[in-house]
């Protein structure tokens, strides 16, 4: 055997956590694939509210957000563009004043220049008091 090869090997199965599953793990995935459905459905419905609740919010509080729904996420895209504000200015703001941070659009490259991206996938709430600290902070 070449105990040179082996630890490459190893150091490789390490690095990606191949080979690392144990058996709570191997049953957890077995249980959630058996029998989640219904908590499935029910979460997807949960979710479903939450959007729902996010996007008329901003269209009644905030109307000159422009809010792009989520294609098969729980994120919803935000163009705070029309703020007047330099896209830094908007994730600084958010910070400081409102005590809210959302993923800033220009992280995923220029065309998400004036865009936050926001996460509803929270106990409601969170997602309630999240957009009144938005509103808040414009």
């Amino acid at each position: 055997s070449d105990t040179g090869l082996r630890e490459i090997f190893q150091a490789s199965l390490r690095a990606t956590a191949i080979g690392s599953h144990n058996v709570f793990g191997l049953a957890a995935s077995d249980a959630a694939y058996r029998y989640g459905a219904r908590w499935r459905k029910a979460m997807l419905g949960y979710l479903r509210e939450n959007r729902d609740r996010a996007v008329a919010f901003f269209m009644k509080e905030m109307p000159w957000v422009a809010v792009r729904p989520p294609e098969g996420t729980y994120l919803l895209w935000l163009d705070m563009s029309a703020s007047g504000l330099a896209p830094e200015n908007v994730t600084e703001r958010l910070i400081q004043k409102g005590k809210v941070v959302l993923d800033p659009g220009y992280w995923f490259g220029a065309q998400g220049s004036g865009w936050q991206r926001m996460n509803f996938a929270c106990p409601r709430v969170l997602l309630e008091e999240g957009l009144k600290r938005i509103r808040d902070t414009f």
